[in-house]
């Protein structure tokens, strides 16, 4: 269960629910791979980490 109050702050949301989906690692969500790279930041919500897959190219 979680705390809805220690999710009030984009950056902690993010954060819980990248760890939530991959408790590991972050893979890609088309091919499962684990070679994984990051892209930046999405332009309009900062928090939100962008990734490209290296064996799917997306």
């Amino acid at each position: 269960m979680l705390n809805i109050q220690t999710l009030i702050d984009d950056a902690k949301c993010f954060e819980t629910v990248r760890t939530l989906r991959w408790p590991e690692e972050v893979r890609c969500v088309q091919c499962g791979s684990a070679a994984i790279t990051k892209q930046g930041r999405d332009t309009t919500q900062p928090e939100r980490q962008k990734y490209r897959c290296s064996d799917w190219g997306r």
